[in-house]
């Protein structure tokens, strides 16, 4: 009995001291590795050791050779392209990145993204091009995206056809992070041919909202800038 009284004296004596008053930290759950919190297509532990944040879905590896996967978000909201018109929902299409990687367009549904049709042989396209790596770092992590689509390469015989590898060489020379593709069958850039919003010149940029629907287009080496102030404003900022 002495000794059983000893004990419980001792926990009453340590509680006291206050062992079990330790303040309770509070925040978000550690990653987990197989997890995919943000549901942007990273894992939680590629994210923590690429240096991005697993809890931000904008927050990705930049400068990798993969990109953020949305589709089943797009799927989710029932995603499905109407047209090519001002107003309508921009079909998705499938394109070759400058890593030689076949990407659908709507892997990045939920983005305000600005797409640019450009070409190698067209002066104002390479200027609007180098500035546009500031433009989307500017930008990015409020859910901000480019995609540079070259229609044609620097061929003087303007024919549609892009030269194997020379997204990568646009990408290269411009040190574009984001996705510089070739639409092959230029379906998205024929598709705005035929609807009546593209009025015959490069670059030809359009500025998709977040559940891809067609909200504005601006034409010339400076339609970034023209598009900037619209960009924001969708970006809520």
């Amino acid at each position: 009995m002495r000794t059983t009284s000893l004990l419980v004296t001792t926990v009453f004596a340590l509680t006291g001291c206050g062992i079990n008053l330790l303040p309770i930290q509070k925040g978000p759950p550690p990653p987990v590795d197989d997890a995919d919190s943000d549901g942007d297509g990273f894992l939680d532990s590629e994210e923590t050791a690429a240096g991005s944040d697993p809890l931000d879905k904008f927050s990705w590896e930049f400068g990798g050779e993969r990109w953020p996967d949305f589709t089943d978000e797009a799927d989710l909201d029932g995603y499905e392209g109407d047209g090519y018109a001002l107003g309508q929902v921009m079909p998705t299409f499938t394109a070759i990145d400058q890593f030689g990687n076949e990407i659908d367009v709507s892997t990045f549904y939920g983005y305000v993204i600005l797409m640019d049709f450009s070409a190698g042989w067209c002066g104002p396209c390479h200027t609007l091009a180098g500035d546009a790596q500031a433009m989307w770092e500017q930008y990015r992590l409020d859910g901000f995206l480019i995609i540079h689509a070259v229609i044609e390469d620097d061929e003087e015989v303007q024919d549609g056809v892009v030269e194997e590898g020379y997204a990568a060489f646009w990408a290269d020379t411009y040190g574009l992070e984001f996705p510089v593709v070739v639409d092959e069958d230029q379906q998205a850039f024929g598709g705005f041919a035929t609807s009546g919003v593209y009025d015959g010149f490069i670059p030809f940029l359009v500025l998709l909202d977040r559940d891809m629907t067609i909200d504005s287009v601006y034409t010339g080496d400076g339609g970034d800038d023209e598009a900037t102030p619209r960009i924001e404003e969708l970006l809520g900022l």
